[in-house]
């Protein structure tokens, strides 16, 4: 629920009784180092809540585990050949002694918007497949089910991570699309698509912590709006280069800035 004038965003009533269904669409090198970071949230919120309540974890990704794609993923020698998705489910899964993981080796359709999830993390290096999750998700729900959309965004030495609704109109918490309309135009994807079997080349276009940097930065945001119930900041901007790090915070002027200007909905007293 946003509250835009005390500048904050709460998590939904219905994340209090159970427990918080995520997609992670793509578990390459970002995937990878996100979804560690959800098996651990998963784990302290069932402290926190004596065990009955946590994280179901959902990942799609088409792709197998390469000898170069090693060197920034989170995977090993053995698995090499074996689908990511699968493999990293099976991993945390084996870790925590139950099926905390589901993983998928195919992308995230259209027929998977319906599937009850309350968080969707795309961490893919394709706009057009956030745009085609975006499309897929709003025109399931409509109104109907406040579903977020949190994006990692990730360059050669910067990135971005977004934590939106997915939905039409002006007067919600803005998403990745929202805030960063260029992305439509799917000309991100051709940024880092040069392949590389060289290690010293592929580092030296693209600084091999900007993934990690994306994925703590995300998953940071949304322990906090999991375990604390509120948000002041949506976002962040970063730079691994610099050492540096720009909020988005909650706010009409900030979103302005990015050309979202927001509009109260006449029909919602808290908006």
């Amino acid at each position: 629920m946003l509250n835009i004038d005390s500048g904050l965003y709460f998590c939904p009533a219905h994340w209090l009784e159970h427990d918080v269904r995520i997609a992670l669409v793509g578990c390459g090198a970002t995937g990878s180092a996100i979804a560690p970071l959800l098996f651990k949230l998963n784990h302290i919120r069932r402290k926190l809540t004596g065990r009955e309540l946590g994280l179901n974890l959902f990942i799609f990704d088409p792709k197998n585990v390469t000898q170069t794609g090693m060197n920034r993923t989170g995977f090993f020698a053995t698995e090499v050949g074996m689908n990511k998705a699968i493999v990293m489910a099976n991993k945390l899964n084996t870790a925590v002694g139950y099926n905390f993981a589901v993983g998928y080796d195919r992308p995230f359709r259209p027929a998977d918007a319906g599937k009850g999830f309350d968080v969707v993390i795309t961490a893919t290096d394709s706009a057009k497949s956030r745009i085609d999750i975006n499309e897929a998700v709003r025109n399931t729900y409509q109104s109907r089910k406040e579903v977020l959309w949190l994006d990692v965004g990730v360059g050669e030495q910067y990135g971005n991570v977004v934590l939106g609704q997915f939905g039409h109109g002006k007067n919600r918490l803005p998403n990745a699309l929202d805030l960063f309309p260029s992305m439509a135009e799917a000309s991100e994807d051709k940024a880092l698509e040069r392949p590389s079997c060289d290690v010293l080349d592929a580092i030296s276009r693209q600084n091999f912590t900007v993934n990690e940097a994306g994925a703590t930065t995300a998953i940071g945001l949304l322990s906090r709006l999991i375990l604390n119930g509120s948000i002041t900041v949506s976002g962040a901007l970063y730079d691994v280069e610099t050492c540096g790090s720009s909020p988005i915070r909650i706010n009409r002027q900030v979103w302005r800035s990015f050309g979202y200007n927001f509009r109260k909905n006449p029909h919602t007293a808290n908006a």
